[in-house]
């Protein structure tokens, strides 16, 4: 029984920490996103002053075309990071619950079986 209580806090442990990791990659992609977009900001200020110059305004153009392709690559990546996290703490989750369901039944037939 001790040992399967120090498993399952072990079990909540990991829970814990990706869920704070989870916490942590969510603050990384709004900064990343925060960043992309203040890029995109600055690309079409500079689209608006230099429209006189046709090349420049293409170039531009296909950077900021590229740029917001990188930003839904990244969030859909992300996305999908986040639904595999969340499916792994889910499964810790469901660990920690086996094992205390597992640690009660050995209480249960200790106290049975000493009284």
């Amino acid at each position: 029984a001790e040992q399967s209580t120090s498993k399952m806090r072990h079990l909540e442990a990991l829970v814990e920490a990706k869920g704070t990791a989870l916490l942590d990659r969510e603050g990384a992609v709004s900064a990343k996103v925060a960043d992309l977009s203040e890029r995109l900001l600055r690309l079409s200020s500079a689209l608006d002053s230099e429209k006189a110059d046709k090349d420049k305004v293409t170039r531009l153009l296909a950077a900021n075309i590229e740029s917001e392709a990188q930003v839904v690559a990244h969030a859909k990546a992300l996305e999908l990071r986040v639904a595999q996290i969340d499916t792994h703490a889910k499964c810790l989750a469901a660990q920690v619950a086996d094992h205390k369901a597992a640690t009660l039944r050995a209480d249960l037939a200790l106290t049975s079986a000493g009284g």
